[in-house]
């Protein structure tokens, strides 16, 4: 077992890289610039910086997720792609994250995928691929649609409403399944 070096230990020595602070960068230089006074997106940036979770959008992703119409019942494949594409590509983004996006913005047409609704629904672990190749994003673009798929057919056959499936089958599982790990 390595020997623990602290400031006190005779090891201790400061380098430069040391003094390089790197730890998302954009996001701690506007932290650290940011002189107004705090409201709930200020400190959710804060708490999204500390747990390393802050995504990083681009303009045109957003405007990607804005052309979604929240009157919309029916999903348009080619336009989900787009969008999960563009989401999936962005620097903190995954699945999970990707459906929540989408679920806010129409939960008519999309749901969150997460591992407690997939198990229940799917009968299986939730594995999702990284974002490191367009094969394993196509992948994960796949996963989601044929879950949607899955999860209408579900609630039509069940006659529960498509928008609160998530939430419903995430508290069945809760209930359910509570005891058995989800990892």
């Amino acid at each position: 077992m390595a020997k623990l070096i602290t400031i006190s230990s005779e090891e201790f020595k400061l380098t430069e890289s040391d003094k390089k602070y790197e730890y998302q960068p954009d996001l701690t230089k506007n932290l650290d610039t940011y002189s107004g006074d705090y409201n709930a997106d200020i400190i959710n940036e804060i708490v999204l910086w500390k747990l390393n979770r802050f995504p990083a959008l681009k303009e045109d992703t957003i405007k990607l997720v804005n052309e979604i119409s929240r009157s919309k019942r029916k999903i348009d494949v080619k336009q989900s792609e787009k969008v999960l594409s563009a989401l999936l590509t962005s620097d903190g983004i995954n699945l999970p994250m990707a459906s929540t996006i989408l679920r806010f913005k129409n939960p008519n047409i999309y749901q969150i995928v997460d591992r407690r609704v997939y198990r229940i629904l799917m009968g299986n672990k939730l594995y999702v691929n990284d974002n490191s190749t367009p094969l394993k994003i196509q992948n994960n673009i796949n996963k989601y649609l044929t879950y949607l798929i899955d999860l209408k057919v579900f609630c039509e056959a069940k006659d529960i409403p498509f928008m609160d499936s998530d939430r419903i089958l995430y508290m069945a599982d809760k209930r359910l399944n509570g005891d058995i790990p989800i990892n």
